[in-house]
C-alpha cells in the first residue's frame, strides 16, 4: 500500500485537482457576476416604478384628488398582483 504522501506527488492528480479548483473559481466568480448584474437591474426597475408613481401622486392638486385616485387604483387593483415576490 503507498503512503498517502506518494498520491500526491502523482501529476494526474495535482492536474485533475487544479483542473476543479479552476472550475470551482471560474463558476463562482460567475455567479458573482451575475448576481451583481440581476441585483442592479432589478434596483434599477423598482426605483423607476417608485419614481413613476411617485409623479402620479405629485401631480394631483390636493388631497381629494389623492384620495379619489387611491381609491379608484384600489376598486382596479387584482389580489393576485404583487408588491414583492
Amino acid at each position: 500500500m503507498t503512503p498517502a504522501r506518494g498520491i500526491w506527488a502523482s501529476t494526474p492528480l495535482r492536474l485533475s485537482l487544479a483542473m476543479a479548483a479552476l472550475f470551482a473559481l471560474v463558476s463562482l466568480l460567475s455567479l458573482a457576476a451575475t448576481y451583481v448584474i440581476v441585483r442592479d437591474n432589478t434596483q434599477e426597475a423598482l426605483r423607476s416604478t417608485l419614481q413613476q408613481e411617485m409623479a402620479s401622486f405629485r401631480a394631483l392638486p390636493n388631497t381629494a384628488a389623492v384620495i379619489t385616485f387611491v381609491r379608484s387604483q384600489s376598486r382596479t387593483a387584482s389580489p393576485e398582483d404583487r408588491i414583492l415576490s
